[in-house]
């Protein structure tokens, strides 16, 4: 007798996930707003407050900082474009498949979850930038004139944290958590492929702001943790942990809860459903 295929899992949102609440509704879009506001209105610190650097940061940056105009301007130009691919992939993933799959509120879902992420990356990153004012790993030698960088009074007091990684890392984040949770593309394969994709990209973004010389590696590796919980552990807290009051499974006609307890004691399980 042939062994049956195995069912796939359907590309819908699992009703013992917790839905987007009020609450979020309300701080997503404060901390959307204040995001934009500090980054583009807040005035940045025009002097440094943190120079040089700490730990491993000049070892790090004496091997992967490029030393000629060119290499630091491809290197700077190529971050700046990576740093978006997570965020695009993200857009797709969580809007472009759900529709295809004619599941508008699993869409829905999935965006307000990207836009909370991205809002606590952004106004994170933003706030910390100006209460440091660190200095870029060039700043002593863009004072003294001996730097190839053509970026020396570019935004030279916005060191801490790399703004490109954080952001590069929180879409990456909520590749794999969103990949992690729901069979987007399909096959196990692929959606894990997904999200190695979008690590190696966030990794890539990193190194590339080392050899542009715009970071040390504790501007990058700060930047990475504040994208980690942004953007994987925000959605996976809030959303994807799984309530305790039993799973729901769904066909076209039947629907079946299963729920703890039941009975004269707190043991065993009780099973509610419509046929």
């Amino acid at each position: 007798m042939p062994t049956p295929a195995p069912a796939r899992r359907r590309l819908e949102w699992n009703e013992r996930w917790h839905r987007f609440r009020p609450i979020e509704y309300v701080a997503t879009a404060v901390t959307g707003a204040g995001s934009l506001a500090v980054f583009y209105f807040a005035k940045p610190s025009d002097h440094a407050k943190w120079t040089g650097p700490i730990l491993f940061d000049e070892p790090v940056r004496d091997a992967l900082h490029l030393r000629t105009r060119s290499g630091l301007e491809t290197a700077e130009l190529t971050s700046n474009i990576l740093a978006w691919a997570p965020a695009v992939q993200v857009v797709f993933d969580s809007v472009a498949l759900p529709l295809a799959a004619h599941n508008p509120d699993l869409a829905w879902q999935l965006s307000l979850m990207d836009a909370e992420s991205f809002a606590l990356s952004g106004i994170v990153t933003a706030s910390v930038y100006d209460v440091t004012g660190r200095a870029r790993p060039s700043y002593a030698e863009c004072k003294a004139r001996k730097s190839v960088d053509p970026l020396c009074n570019v935004g030279e007091f916005a060191g801490f944290p790399s703004g490109h990684v954080s952001a590069a890392v929180t879409g990456a984040g909520l590749i794999c958590a969103h990949h992690a949770a729901l069979p987007l593309y399909g096959n196990d394969v692929l959606d894990v492929a997904a999200c190695v994709e979008g690590i190696t990209v966030a990794t890539a973004v990193g190194v590339l702001r080392l050899m542009a010389d715009r970071h040390y590696v504790s501007d990058v590796l700060v930047g990475g943790a504040i994208g980690v919980f942004s953007g994987y552990g925000l959605p996976v807290l809030l959303h994807y942990r799984k309530s305790p009051i039993g799973e729901v499974v769904r066909r076209d006609d039947l629907r079946v809860a299963v729920l703890p307890g039941g009975g004269a004691t707190p043991f065993g399980a009780q099973v509610l459903g419509t046929f």
